[in-house]
């Protein structure tokens, strides 16, 4: 996980993003990490102490499946001192189906029993169709053909936990539009919300295989 986020850090450090460097090195980026943790080496790199930050772990649950070595790494960099830092907050996501796992974990449990937990339900029909229709409205020369919006929308409530499903469709559709136009046969060829992952996949293993 280190190795990742310190070559980006320095990245970010060599192209002057966070004003003059004040790093000389990826590997002295990582001692930084090693050491005092992602909010400190951030405060570093930014040449100020005290700043605030949202520290995200998205898809927590994945910890689950690391190595004791690799998940006491992640630990080191989100909490070297039992917490994200002085000032900033570290916000988790969590799938509801692993919330028994985490619980019972001997760091994730005490982590999660001492914090504030939101748990976020499905998404309403009137939600999914905000999902669907509201970015076009800041691209008005775009366009779903008639009628398809109310087919996603259709599709999208009948399993509405498939949220990343809908919002890969979606990109899907963005990313083969023609003419201006979100086209009703691109969305029957992905075969709706649930086949477009898998269609995708599909092509891309043809592609490796030849």
């Amino acid at each position: 996980m280190t190795s990742r986020t310190d070559a980006n850090l320095y990245e970010a450090v060599r192209t002057g993003r966070y004003g003059d460097p004040r790093a000389t090195s990826v590997d002295q980026v990582e001692g930084w990490l090693a050491a005092r943790g992602l909010v400190d080496t951030l405060n570093r790199l930014r040449g100020r102490a005290g700043g605030r930050y949202i520290v995200v772990l998205d898809q927590a649950e994945a910890l689950l499946d690391r190595t004791e070595a690799e998940f006491e790494e992640a630990a080191g960099l989100l909490s070297p001192r039992g917490g994200p830092g002085t000032g900033s907050r570290l916000l988790v996501t969590l799938r509801s189906d692993f919330m028994d796992a985490v619980l019972k974990h001997p760091r994730l449990g005490p982590l999660l029993r001492d914090s504030r937990t939101l748990p976020l339900t499905p998404m309403s029909r009137d939600q999914l169709r905000e999902v669907i229709t509201k970015p076009l409205e800041k691209a008005p020369a775009v366009a779903y053909d008639p009628g398809l919006a109310q087919r996603v929308l259709d599709d999208a409530c009948r399993e509405p936990e498939n949220l990343p499903l809908l919002g890969f469709l979606l990109k899907q559709l963005w990313d083969r539009q023609f003419a201006g136009r979100l086209r009703t046969t691109t969305y029957e060829a992905m075969h709706g919300v649930k086949g477009a992952l898998e269609e995708h996949c599909n092509k891309a293993w043809q592609q490796c295989v030849g």
